[in-house]
């Protein structure tokens, strides 16, 4: 795959995936028909209008009942974090595959963001045939938009990553941590405690009895996630990567990194 995604419209009448481990990450629109999906060894069924997300790494399987349409846009790793579609997509893409296990089959939950995916995906459809003049921005664009659409659904089911009595307003936290993952200075305690409206002291005590991992602990375990995905997934030097993260400079990624996996990026890298 050399761009940053790929488009391909399949009708099937069978299934057109059977126990199948990507390499991709993939968002598939069912422009119509009715089945099940199998992801791993957890089912649900699937409809028109419905939006599905594949990560890599999980086993899928289609079950098709009525002939099915599928709109698939498969998104190469290497080329994303080649900064292809931009950073801001980038984040949102990281962000939605940070939590997807929150939810299995359609991620859309609201009626009015079904219709605007179902104008969305029709727009890409039609851009991506017709190769017009500026198509490929016109795509590039709409498809950004579409994972801002998934990203803010995405966000909805977030408390669900812990249990399912969990105040939502630890949901809150992990949404404020995840969305500031780039900015340090704003995850500083006193900070992110009156952007949320906690006292300082209150929001460590509160987090802790809630998900039984301090705020510190969270975060590092989130930023290392992201700092692992760019190590295996993209050529960018890793002084570009201290710098993304807000380290001031690559000695102190090199001895943050250290500190948690007791080997350097470069030697992880090459793992």
């Amino acid at each position: 795959m050399y761009s940053p995604y790929e488009i391909e419209i399949m009708v099937a009448d069978e299934c057109p995936l059977r126990d199948n481990i990507l390499n991709f990450f993939q968002i598939v629109y069912v422009v119509r028909g009715e089945g099940k999906q199998w992801v791993n060894d957890h089912v649900a069924a699937y409809e028109s209008g419905d939006l599905l997300l594949m990560i890599p790494e999980d086993k899928y399987s289609f079950d098709v009942e009525t002939t099915t349409e599928f709109l698939f846009i498969k998104f190469n790793n290497f080329y994303l974090h080649e900064k292809k579609i931009g950073t801001e997509s980038i984040h949102r893409l990281e962000y939605i595959l940070n939590n997807i296990s929150l939810k299995i089959g359609c991620i859309i939950n609201s009626e009015n963001d079904r219709e605007f995916v179902e104008l969305l995906t029709r727009a890409i459809t039609e851009e991506n045939n017709n190769r017009k003049l500026y198509g490929n921005e016109i795509v590039q664009q709409l498809i950004n938009t579409l994972i801002m659409v998934i990203a803010r659904n995405i966000a909805i089911y977030l408390p669900g990553k812990i249990k399912e009595y969990t105040d939502t307003k630890v949901g809150d936290i992990l949404q404020y941590i995840q969305c500031n993952i780039y900015a340090p200075e704003q995850l500083r305690l006193e900070i992110m405690a009156s952007n949320l409206g906690f006292s300082d002291t209150y929001i460590s005590r509160f987090f802790k009895k809630h998900t039984n991992e301090t705020i510190q602990q969270y975060i590092t375990h989130y930023r290392m996630s992201l700092i692992e995905n760019r190590l295996k997934h993209s050529n960018m030097r890793i002084g570009e990567i201290a710098f993304e993260f807000g380290f001031s400079d690559e000695s102190h990624l090199n001895k943050f990194f250290r500190k948690q996996k007791n080997l350097a990026p470069s030697e992880f890298r090459k793992i």
